[in-house]
Parts: C-alpha cells; structure tokens; sequence
C-alpha cells in the first residue's frame, strides 16, 4: 500500500540531520563574520564600504577588496583584517610558537620571515639573527602564552632599533 505525503521516521530523521549539518556549518560562520565587521567577501576595502551587509551587495564588496588593497589589509592588519590571513600577531605566535622557538635559535626559518612581515620589519634576515642574539632573553625555559611571547620580542626590537626597523612596533 502507498502512503502519499506521509514520511516514514527515518525519512524525517534523515532531514533533521542534513538540517542541523547545514546550520552547524554555515549558521557560525555568518554569524562570526557579523561579529567581526564584514560579511562573506571577508576583510579589506569592500568591508569598510559594505560592511557585514548581507546578499547581493558581497558581490561589490569581494570586487573592491580584488583591488589589490586586501593584500595589504591583511598583512598590516588594517581594512578590518587582522594580521597575517587573519590572524592577529599574538594569535600567530600562540599557533605557531614551538616552530618560532626552533627557527630563532637558528636565526632563519620561514616562520621567521612570516614573523618579521607581521611586525612590519625591512629585514627578514637581522629580525631572525637579532631574535637569535636575544634567544635567552626571549624564550626563557618555561612555556609561555604568545601575548607573553609577544611582549618579549616587541621589547628587543625596541633595544635593536638602531640597526632593526620594525613599522608596526
């Protein structure tokens, strides 16, 4: 016998299911991109224009942040970027301070260079040899929090600043 418009228990189930995955996957995301000031085009010129405006109008945020000036947004951490691919400088020390710990004893890395463009400095090399010269000072025995970190490594490029320029210090 047919049932017509009436869904068995598991058909409903089923629906409910992909429900919940589609609201656990999209529903966070629109709502932090709310929270943080931009809406689905992200951080850049368009976000300071359009904001977290929903719809159509990403579409013209996306294009304006394509102007090239998002590139830049996001390393200095201006047009309601946050650092590095969106990430502040503490929280990129935090994720990555064991490789940052590793590199500067050595003087060279690439979390390094990563390191130097997040605090705005002219040379990637003498930013990995001046953390090098200071690695006791900066990275004492005990584990640290990346603010701790970060305070740290802003105090030496302080003291090095006749020979290190950092911009965002």
């Amino acid at each position: 016998m047919k049932s017509y418009g009436i869904r068995s228990s598991s058909s409903w189930l089923k629906i409910i299911k992909i429900f919940i995955l589609v609201i656990s996957t999209f529903g966070p995301e629109s709502f932090a991109q709310t929270q943080k000031g931009y809406g689905q085009a992200g951080c850049g010129l368009g976000s300071m224009v359009f904001g977290s405006q929903k719809g159509p109008v990403q579409i013209f945020a996306a294009t304006l942040n394509g102007t090239g000036s998002q590139t830049i947004a996001m390393t200095l951490g201006t047009s309601n970027c946050k650092g590095v691919f969106g990430r502040s400088t503490t929280e990129f020390l935090e994720a990555n301070k064991n490789e940052i710990s590793l590199e500067a004893a050595k003087g060279t890395g690439e979390t390094i260079v990563s390191l130097a463009t997040l605090y705005g400095c002219n040379n990637a090399t003498l930013f990995g040899m001046t953390l090098k010269k200071n690695y006791e000072t900066i990275f004492p025995k005990s584990p640290m929090q990346g603010t701790e970190l970060n305070r740290l490594i802003i105090e030496t490029i302080k003291e090095e600043s006749s020979i290190l320029r950092c911009d965002a210090v």
